[in-house]
């Protein structure tokens, strides 16, 4: 199963990007961890606004390149009625992305 998300980074931009472990890529994201990428790297990324399921990388693939293809007022469009190509974003609770950074800072409280 791979994932499909758009987030939006603080100077209101879009990034789209394709993984396996969406938690995971949060954190890299949100810590601009050595995985994360070179765009986020360079923002803050303050939200996880679309989010899609795909079975296969494959699949993933073709979906976050059309994402990709998409002006940004469509990206916008996009967000607010999450369907493309047949495919519907998953509903993202609004406190997941407090509970990843919060998880996350528990996390490496206790490490240190």
């Amino acid at each position: 199963m791979y994932y499909v998300y758009i987030v939006r980074c603080s100077d209101n931009s879009l990034y789209i990007g394709i993984t396996n472990d969406i938690e995971k890529r949060m954190y890299a994201h949100i810590f601009k961890l050595k995985e994360a990428a070179r765009y986020t790297k360079s923002r803050e990324v303050v939200e996880l606004v679309s989010l899609w399921i795909t079975p296969s990388r494959s699949e993933g693939s073709k979906l976050e390149y059309r994402l990709k293809q998409l002006s940004k007022q469509e990206k916008e469009t996009l967000i607010l009625n999450p369907i493309i190509d047949g495919a519907e974003s998953i509903k993202i609770k609004p406190e997941y992305f407090e509970e990843i950074y919060l998880k996350r800072k528990n996390t490496l409280v206790k490490n240190d």
